[in-house]
């Protein structure tokens, strides 16, 4: 069942499969031959083992160069491939040197396979040139990882192989072709057969020629129906017989066990004819093959002519349409010389502008500079491609066989130069002196190149700069007029010296000069000293301007005035100079000594001086009370004279003593301040008055006695002491 699975595969692909075509890589004309290196990576024939093999590829695998003295290797093509688009592990490393691909080929690339196949390429011509013969080892090539889906169908394969370029003097000229790409071979794909031709033939000898190929998934157990034909005559050797030639084997290491890799050459010698211009390879299996390389060395002389364009003049000079054209028609990689009368076509945007030929022959390997005159036509753009095609007709038909027909072309881009053109700038031409002024730009607004004279604008005179367009940009020159205003300073009337929380004033957006700016900071401040700038709007030509504020602090006037009177007291001059020295005036000016009332002292301007107020109280008059006797008996104690009135008014008598000898006047002064009104207390003193009384003075044990009179006969009060007479004991009674 096993092997039954890549028939029903190939089944699958019929509808959607595609590969990747073998195409010219490169072609060598001369005394060149070539060998080929590699290995596979697969460790045994995937078909028909017992047991099967496990599904498991290598990752490195060495190859042998060994070429002799006289083979100079001159070109080195490395191919690796196997299962995946080529993309699962992109980096491989040949003795350590590590590469990706420059081209990968993927067969059967549609997204709704399950399974591809890549090729890839990369030129290593300089690592083999500088390692030269040894053992190589391609190694990194892991693709372990995604072989499960290609195990059921035993069409899983990986390998390399480095195809090696050389010169050997002693060889005879050959054209010999490489191709590449990732064609498949099988029963139900590109109707059964892969067809290859190999044009562009002129077979001049059949000595030593050959073809090699390298094909991937071939095997020596596993093949039906299988065949390389050359020309139709079916290619065969020892190691490979007819019917199997993808049998796993390596005709330049004799190696038959390649698993699964073929690198192959056969003789090709006799099934080619002097004078054969074509040959036609075709490869046929049942199975699935994919040719990755072949490579092809025949006796064959013919040119191979190819056309550079080396110069163009004409497109630099305004609104010309005629140039002239210097090219050359070369025959390098040849064996036959190129004849006369090659026709050269030149296009301008592939519109035919003539066609001219050669006028001789070219050797192989030379080469023939030519000059031509073209009109490229109005219908044409200024900016086009003109391209120049040897050998190819206007009906694209080439005349002369050739060794590669696709290398005739060579095409460039030119622009051609219109009308002139007035260059335009936007440059401002009125300055002040000492601004910054702008760098004159080297292109114009309309993109014309050039320089200036000066090529500095001055910011201290006026002048005129002259803008001279680059030869060739069909500009015209351009002057600039420039205007260098001189610098004004801007001037203002305003003060600088403030009280602190004084009204300032408004900082002017326009000076006393007519320079009209802005101010930073833009208002003056009443609580610190400071710096103002004016700077001038752009273009009024002034200077900054600097505003240095000073702000000063405030003082309080300070006075030794009493603020309580009495009414109608003497009051205080009000004072024009504090006692700190600061001068000002009064309002009211004059203290009343009627009634209560404020006085504000307002400073002189200039002195930064705080206003101060002088509250004054008028008290009213007090007649002062006092509770003393004013009539005493001679010799009678008499009361001190109180300081202070019963109803708080202190001061003093005079006298200030009351005598208790005769009568008299006693003031009393109250104290200043006090608003107390005098008080005068008149003292009578009175002679002594003996009192009468009839009381008898006698009396008996226990009798009756009388009661102690308090008014005596003579009219005098009083009392007595003791107040009552006893009638059991002597005394003595005072009144």
């Amino acid at each position: 069942m096993r092997y039954l699975l890549p028939i029903l595969l190939i089944f699958n692909f019929i509808y959607s499969q595609s590969d990747v075509p073998l195409t010219l890589r490169t072609q060598f004309n001369g005394s060149f031959g070539y060998t080929i290196i590699g290995n596979t990576m697969n460790q045994s024939d995937n078909w028909f083992q017992n047991p099967p093999p496990p599904c498991q590829m290598l990752t490195q695998s060495d190859a042998i160069l060994n070429l002799q003295p006289n083979q100079i290797i001159v070109a080195a093509y490395l191919y690796w491939g196997g299962i995946g688009d080529g993309t699962f592990d992109t980096i491989v490393q040949l003795n350590g040197t590590s590469y990706t691909a420059a081209q990968t080929s993927v067969c059967f690339p549609e997204d709704n396979l399950i399974v591809n196949y890549f090729n890839s390429f990369q030129d290593v011509t300089s690592q083999i040139i500088s390692t030269g013969n040894g053992v190589y080892s391609l190694s990194s090539l892991d693709l372990n990882p995604i072989i499960n889906t290609y195990c059921s169908s035993a069409i899983y394969n990986s390998g390399w192989h480095i195809v090696i370029i050389y010169s050997q003097s002693n060889l005879p000229a050959t054209q010999l072709n490489i191709y590449d790409g990732n064609a498949v071979v099988n029963f139900l794909f590109n109707g059964g057969e892969t067809f290859f031709p190999i044009n562009n033939l002129n077979v001049i000898s059949n000595q030593n020629a050959k073809m090699s190929y390298v094909a991937l998934n071939g095997s020596s157990n596993n093949f039906f129906d299988e065949s390389i034909l050359f020309n139709g005559n079916v290619l065969s050797n020892s190691l490979n017989p007819p019917n199997n030639p993808f049998n796993s084997t390596n005709s330049f290491t004799e190696s038959t066990n390649s698993w699964n890799q073929d690198i192959d050459t056969f003789d090709i010698s006799p099934f080619i004819t002097v004078g054969d211009t074509q040959a036609n390879i075709t490869m046929n299996s049942v199975l699935i093959r994919f040719i990755q390389t072949v490579v092809t060395s025949i006796r064959s002389e013919i040119p191979d002519a190819t056309a550079q364009i080396t110069q163009v003049t004409g497109q630099e000079v305004c609104n010309n349409r005629n140039l002239d054209v210097n090219y050359t028609v070369s025959n390098v990689n040849s064996n036959a010389v190129l004849p006369a009368n090659v026709p050269v076509s030149f296009y301008a945007d592939n519109v035919l502008l003539q066609t001219v030929t050669t006028p001789s022959a070219v050797a192989i390997g030379g080469n023939l500079a030519l000059t031509t005159t073209i009109l490229i036509p109005l219908s044409i753009p200024n900016t086009f491609t003109l391209k120049v095609i040897v050998d190819n007709t206007a009906v694209n038909t080439s005349t002369v066989a050739e060794s590669n027909e696709n290398n005739n072309e060579f095409s460039q881009s030119l622009t051609l130069l219109g009308n002139t053109i007035n260059s335009t700038f936007s440059l401002a031409n009125t300055f002040c002196q000492n601004a910054i002024v702008p760098t004159l730009p080297l292109i114009s607004n309309n993109g014309i190149s050039g320089t200036w004279s000066p090529n500095t604008i001055s910011n201290q005179t006026s002048g005129s700069y002259i803008f001279t367009p680059n030869s060739g940009s069909c500009g015209l020159p351009f002057t600039l007029n420039v205007t260098i205003s001189n610098s004004i300073t801007p001037t203002f009337s305003l003060a600088t010296t403030f009280c602190k929380n004084a009204i300032v004033p408004t900082l002017p957006l326009i000076s006393n000069n007519g320079i009209s700016g802005t101010w930073l900071p833009n208002a003056i401040s009443n609580q610190t000293s400071g710096s103002y700038v004016f700077k001038p709007n752009a273009g009024s030509c002034g200077l900054p301007f600097t505003l240095n504020v000073t702000i000063l602090n405030s003082i309080n006037p300070v006075f030794s005035l009493a603020n309580t009177f009495c009414q109608n007291a003497i009051v205080p001059t009000l004072p024009l100079i504090s006692n700190n020295g600061i001068s000002g005036t009064w309002l009211p000016t004059v203290i009343s000594n009627q009634t209560s009332g404020s006085y504000v002292f307002t400073p002189n301007a200039g002195q930064c001086a705080t206003n101060f107020t002088l509250n004054v109280t008028i008290s009213n008059s007090i007649n002062p009370t006092f509770s003393i006797p004013t009539t005493f008996c001679q010799n009678a104690i008499v009361p001190t004279l109180p300081l202070i009135s019963e109803n708080g008014i202190s001061g003093t008598w005079l006298p200030n003593v009351i005598s208790n000898q005769t009568s008299g006047s006693y003031v009393f002064a109250p104290n200043i301040g006090s608003c107390g009104l005098p008080f005068t207390l008149n003292v009578t003193i009175s002679n002594s008055i003996n009192p009468t009384f009839s009381i008898p003075t006698t009396f008996c044990q226990n009798a009756i006695v009388p009661t102690l009179p308090l008014i005596s006969e003579n009219g005098i009060s009083g009392t007595w002491l003791p107040n009552v007479i006893s009638n059991q004991t002597s005394g003595s009674y005072v009144f």
